[in-house]
């Protein structure tokens, strides 16, 4: 009988391995690195980028070393967000007890109070926090490769209110050492509606752009189903980088599909020309066009001269329409483009919308 439980599997209690527990550093310069002035995260000693395999043969601790290097590092943005650009951090919910998971955003100073322009960036999925398109470019090219912050600078140069959103933060440890969800904003979808709802909606801003990477065009659509009246009335430009949204999933109201063939790009990963026009895979969508890269992490990067371009010229429609209306109106009693617009965010800033569907179109 010797070897009769030969090959019967041991139980889950003999077979499971305990999770090591590691300590790391506290700090960038106690993991013996930083970033010069380049933006480059380098080896304090040696000037070498990050290398991964710090542990020969030990590819969990080595996995485990790079998250908690990973969480510095989105401290130091978090930082820059606010020492270089001056933006604030702002917790949500705001009606949240201190006691309460709560997560934030990040937001300029006239954010809320700018009269004509407004810029919202919203990151992928995973990882990656507010400021950040992707942490693994952040590590192995630089910071501007890898963050939003040139984004953020542009956007402020050119005289936008900015909003930085964090929709990855769904749920927060607490000092009882559990995870608990962040009331209203528990998916990147509730994070974006929240922000659009107790902020966006109540900023003075006639002129919105939207800066959408991955998932985040996602949010994007949702947040246009949720507020149709006032995303279409203020929104006038979206830039998607390589977005994964649907429009025939998500979308079911053929002024949001029409308005986003007349104002969106979704700047994709190719290895067509950058500018070149690609496929869709959808009757509707938006414009598609190679952002000049095929590396899905790095179009937000790689189209940033052309994708700000694109906005500026929006930008520029937007405004020599509002002046052909107001030469138009002059002398009569017909309300301006501008004082439509009011008037539309006076009456209709509210989560409801009725949508007309698409059932034959789509």
């Amino acid at each position: 009988m010797a070897g009769v439980n030969a090959n019967i599997p041991p139980s889950p209690a003999e077979s499971e391995e305990e999770e090591p527990t590691y300590t790391f550093p506290e700090t960038l310069q106690e993991f013996g690195y930083d970033f010069n002035d380049d933006g480059e995260l380098r080896d304090i000693e040696t000037d070498e980028y990050y290398n991964f395999h710090h542990t020969e043969g030990d590819h969990r601790y080595n996995q485990k070393r790079y998250e908690a290097l990973g969480e510095k590092i989105t401290e130091y943005v978090y930082d820059l967000m606010e020492k270089e650009t001056k933006l604030k951090r702002v917790y949500i919910p705001l009606d949240a007890e201190e006691n309460e998971a709560r997560s934030f955003i990040f937001m300029s100073e006239d954010a809320l109070s700018n009269p004509d322009k407004l810029m919202v960036l919203i990151h992928g999925s995973g990882a990656v926090r507010a400021g950040q398109w992707s942490r693994k470019l952040i590590i192995n090219d630089n910071l501007d490769k890898g963050t939003q912050l040139p984004y953020i600078r542009e956007g402020i140069k050119q005289g936008y209110g900015i909003f930085v959103l964090n929709t990855n933060v769904n749920e927060v440890k607490l000092n009882d050492g559990n995870e608990h969800p962040v009331k209203k904003n528990q998916t990147p979808e509730e994070h974006g509606i929240y922000v659009w709802q107790h902020f966006v909606l109540k900023s003075k801003a006639k002129h919105i752009a939207i800066v959408a990477h991955s998932y985040g065009g996602i949010v994007t659509l949702e947040v246009a189903n949720k507020f149709t009246s006032d995303f279409l009335s203020r929104v006038f430009a979206i830039g998607f980088t390589d977005s994964v949204h649907s429009v025939s999933h998500q979308i079911d109201d053929i002024a949001i599909v029409d308005f986003l063939k007349e104002k969106a790009i979704n700047y994709v990963s190719s290895n067509k020309e950058i500018g070149e026009p690609e496929n869709s895979y959808e009757k509707h969508d938006c414009l598609r066009i190679a952002a000049g890269t095929n590396q899905h992490e790095l179009t937000s990067w790689s189209c940033f001269d052309m994708l700000f371009d694109f906005i500026k010229d929006q930008y520029e429609m937007v405004k020599t329409a509002e002046e052909s209306v107001r030469e138009s109106a002059d002398g009569s009693d017909n309300p301006t483009a501008n004082e439509k617009t009011d008037s539309i965010q006076e009456e209709e800033r509210k989560p409801t919308e009725t949508p007309q569907t698409l059932k034959k179109e789509l």
